[in-house]
């Protein structure tokens, strides 16, 4: 009996060890993407309208039938359904609104000319399901968006207004994009310039503008932001607003892989991105990733043909 009780132990013991070694994002998104039967969940069958919170699900196609806010603690699981907001947007007030999908291909959609979600204070976090199909992905204008898994792909900015700036995520007024996973890719803005920003005001993934005090994008884990365009059909994936930077918030993993555009070369990162340079590419073949420092900047090809 006492070495059957030590073998249990060990094997207890040794489980827990397996379970520390797991990111704490992996573990929040495995527990907002598995929800059984969604017993004590309430099925969202129509849509407008300001939700205060609670926990619902889509049990079929769902289309809006006028604009929806948010401004209580809210999940929604797509459950393998759609979305379709019929041309307005979700807003994001105050509280937070967390977005998962436990099926497959979940998705937002039909924002037309605006982007699927706007977060004007509180927090959105985005866990798994997919925007797409919208006049952009996420706009920031204020709050924070956390991004930990899911896609934003396939948006297509049309407008002229600050909001619509960027074809997956645009971060301005103070607002600020964390993103630990996921991928942003496939998203085009056709806008080519904004009022009020500075230099190449618009992005085909993630614009860090500096419209009304800025905003701010931290990155970590093995976030994807690649194969996002411009209006001219060029690699535009990150866009840095002049002074703006990407702070590094932890290691990047394996997987992990973010384009930069800059409006004037120089240093692009904050927080120790020297460890993460195979990570970062130029999406100008002009100019390559180089140390700076501590730091990464855009350095010219023909200066430093060895980091080509």
């Amino acid at each position: 009996m006492k070495t059957n009780a030590r073998k249990y132990i060990s094997l207890l013991l040794a489980l827990c060890m397996v379970m520390s070694l797991l990111p704490a994002a992996a573990l929040a998104a495995g527990a907002d993407d598995d929800h059984g039967e969604h017993s004590d969940w309430t099925a969202l069958t129509s849509t407008s309208g300001t939700f205060q919170g609670g926990n619902y699900y889509l049990n079929s196609e769902v289309t809006a039938s006028g604009e929806i806010r948010i401004s209580g603690d809210l999940t929604l699981c797509l459950n393998g359904h759609t979305l379709n907001l019929a041309g307005t947007t979700l807003c994001v007030d105050s509280g937070s609104f967390t977005l998962c999908d436990c099926g497959s291909g979940g998705k937002i959609t039909g924002g037309n000319n605006l982007p699927g979600v706007v977060v004007y204070g509180g927090t959105f976090i985005m866990n798994g399901g997919t925007i797409t199909g919208n006049g952009g992905g996420v706009g920031v204008a204020g709050g924070s968006f956390i991004m930990n898994g899911g896609s934003i792909t396939g948006n297509t900015a049309t407008g002229t207004a600050t909001m619509t700036a960027s074809g997956g995520v645009l971060v301005y007024n103070g607002g600020s994009f964390t993103m630990t996973g996921g991928e942003i890719t496939n998203n085009q803005c056709l806008v080519s310039n904004i009022i009020g920003d500075s230099g190449n005001d618009f992005a085909g993934g993630v614009r860090v503008s500096s419209t009304l005090i800025g905003g701010s994008f931290t990155v970590s884990g093995d976030a994807v932001i690649s194969g996002n365009t411009a209006a001219n059909g060029s690699a535009n994936n990150v866009n840095l607003a002049n002074g703006q930077k990407i702070k590094i918030g932890g290691s990047l993993s394996s997987g992990a892989e973010i384009g930069v555009t800059m409006a004037s070369a120089g240093v692009f990162t904050t927080g120790g991105g020297e460890s993460c340079r195979q990570y970062f590419f130029s999406d100008s073949d002009s100019y390559v990733v180089v140390p700076s420092g501590n730091e990464l900047a855009l350095g010219q090809l023909a200066e430093h043909p060895e980091y080509a």
